[in-house]
């Protein structure tokens, strides 16, 4: 995993945003809020080879389900050997075409967004678009976590979501922020 996500890295800066996965600790403060109780739909933006989704699995109960959209196809190919979990439906395309995939895999309604996009790297009109898809599919109450390695475009998520806290992770390299935001 870490060679191809490091040789994944190199070839496409821009769009992994890192030269390392994330770490565990990281992994754990994105989804400390799912609710395993509930079978819920989650969508995982930008999943790369799975740090994230490998700590998503056991906070989700046998009825849940996990969609991952990952662009790159190398990472697609990846998560598809590694993750052999039912639940889990990964999609190899763009964050912004987030109605396609739902509707493809009969998701109304969407419980938590987890997404590991580097949003610093996203033109502005892109971001806005991912953004506003998951201000639409995110039913009330739900959550849309984001981690960053900066502060630059906490402004602009928070202007889509009603709550937000930030909550700061030093054990990761890069450390990186998670934003933590309600619908």
């Amino acid at each position: 995993m870490p060679y191809t996500f490091f040789t994944q890295s190199l070839k496409r800066m821009r769009q992994v945003g890192s030269l390392v996965p994330s770490s565990r600790f990281l992994a754990s403060s994105m989804c400390e809020h799912i609710d395993s109780s509930a079978a819920i739909n989650i969508v995982e933006l930008g999943p790369g080879t799975g740090p994230v989704t490998r700590s998503i699995l056991p906070r989700m109960n046998g009825n849940s389900r996990l969609l991952c959209i990952e662009q790159n196809q190398a990472f697609v190919d990846h998560l598809k050997r590694s993750v052999t979990d039912e639940r889990v439906h990964i999609v190899q395309g763009d964050a912004q075409n987030m109605d396609e995939y739902l509707a493809a895999h009969g998701m109304t309604h969407v419980d938590c967004i987890v997404s590991s996009l580097p949003l610093s790297n996203i033109p502005k009109q892109i971001k806005i678009d991912i953004l506003e898809a998951c201000k639409k599919h995110l039913k009330p109450d739900g959550h849309f976590l984001q981690y960053q390695y900066s502060l630059n475009d906490k402004k602009m998520v928070k202007n889509y979501f009603s709550d937000m806290k930030t909550d700061f992770v030093l054990i990761n390299f890069p450390p990186a922020f998670v934003y933590k935001c309600i619908n």
